[in-house]
């Protein structure tokens, strides 16, 4: 059975944490941290996807394919999945 995490930041490794950075969120650490705990504390995956459609995906360009996505993505789904 699988448990739904409570903290997104602990659930990601340090190779993704410089990955995320970098690549979804324009090498700004400070941005990234404030969008961790925006999506922390979403009520749902549907409000947590809004939130990052409305704030990164356009302005930061992602590529919803890409691998640095797709993984993030599966965070989100660990703890709202």
């Amino acid at each position: 059975q699988k448990r739904k995490i409570e903290n997104i930041k602990s659930h990601i490794s340090i190779n993704q944490r410089f990955m995320f950075i970098n690549e979804l969120f324009g090498g700004d650490i400070n941005i990234y941290n404030s969008a961790l705990e925006k999506v922390d504390n979403c009520q749902s995956m549907n409000e947590a996807l809004n939130y990052l459609q409305q704030n990164f995906v356009q302005q930061h360009q992602w590529d919803m394919e890409s691998e640095e996505v797709v993984e993030f993505m599966d965070v989100l789904a660990k703890k709202y999945g």
